[in-house]
């Protein structure tokens, strides 16, 4: 068994794009783009929130916790298909 995957992992970041104007609309519009173009069967599977899109302060647990103002709701309250997003198989 090999540990080095067949393909590279393929995404896009904000950072270079955005920098700290992330917002949860800006990256919602990014992953339905990725699946109206077609990148997704192109085989990209990653949308990575690079920075700025955390409070100043971390949760009681130490944990980060998202910007109320840029990320108002928690996807998996609004948008169920996007729940467990971290996983790889989520949007097949």
């Amino acid at each position: 068994m090999s540990i080095l995957a067949k393909t590279p992992p393929m995404g896009w970041n904000s950072w270079n794009t955005f920098g700290n104007n992330i917002n949860e609309e800006l990256v919602k519009g990014i992953a339905d783009a990725f699946i109206r173009r077609g990148l997704k069967d192109a085989g990209y599977e990653y949308i990575v929130i690079d920075d700025c899109w955390s409070e100043k302060s971390r949760d009681k647990n130490g944990r980060l916790v998202p910007d109320k103002n840029k990320f108002p709701l928690d996807d998996r309250l609004r948008y169920p298909q996007y729940a467990g997003s971290n996983r790889r198989d989520s949007y097949k």
